[in-house]
């Protein structure tokens, strides 16, 4: 083992798959404390950084740098300008998402095979926005959608975005939206 792994902050936590790029939702957050623990407390980082470079590593956070990400590799590789870098260009490979059926594709490998959209708890906004056109048809007023639905005026006016709509909407928003009842006029 090199001596500078001796010295990693990472060295005996009690998470190691902090580290690791685990692709889904929850493994955010332990990715952003992975993140504040090596730019933080580590007194090796750079050595971390740099050996993630000139191996190629890909799917670690290291250096305070998550590898699986272009930016964060050329954020790194600016932080390290002697190192050359070993980058490996992975192949585009097509999946269908098990959750919503679509297709899409991606370069990262996938343990679970999901649309982006999905792994961020995302729905599609048309059937959304046909809701609240519904609900505009019978009377309510934006604001008074947005109160119903416990969600701010801008949220469902950007949902009804007339330029540039959005293609999708957080999954929760979208419950909260359908949760909204037709004016009683309406539904007698």
């Amino acid at each position: 083992m090199s001596d500078w792994r001796r010295q990693a902050a990472c060295r005996g936590h009690e998470d190691p798959e902090m580290w690791c790029h685990n692709y889904n939702e929850e493994a955010a957050k332990a990715e952003e404390d992975a993140i504040y623990i090596c730019l933080a407390r580590c007194e090796v980082r750079l050595a971390c950084g740099e050996w993630a470079l000139i191996t190629g590593e890909s799917d670690i956070i290291a250096g305070g740098y998550r590898t699986w990400i272009d930016a964060d590799i050329k954020e790194l590789e600016k932080e390290l300008p002697h190192v050359t870098a070993k980058r490996v260009r992975r192949a585009r490979r097509t999946y269908e998402c098990d959750t919503c059926g679509a297709t899409f594709t991606t370069t990262t490998t996938r343990y679970s095979e999901q649309c982006r959209a999905c792994l961020q708890g995302l729905v599609p906004a048309e059937p959304v926005r046909e809701w609240i056109r519904t609900l505009l048809g019978a009377g309510m007023k934006t604001y008074q959608i947005a109160e119903a639905a416990g969600r701010k005026s801008n949220t469902i006016s950007g949902i009804m975005a007339k330029t540039d709509p959005p293609q999708w909407v957080r999954a929760t928003t979208a419950a909260c939206v359908f949760a909204v009842g037709l004016p009683e006029a309406m539904s007698a």
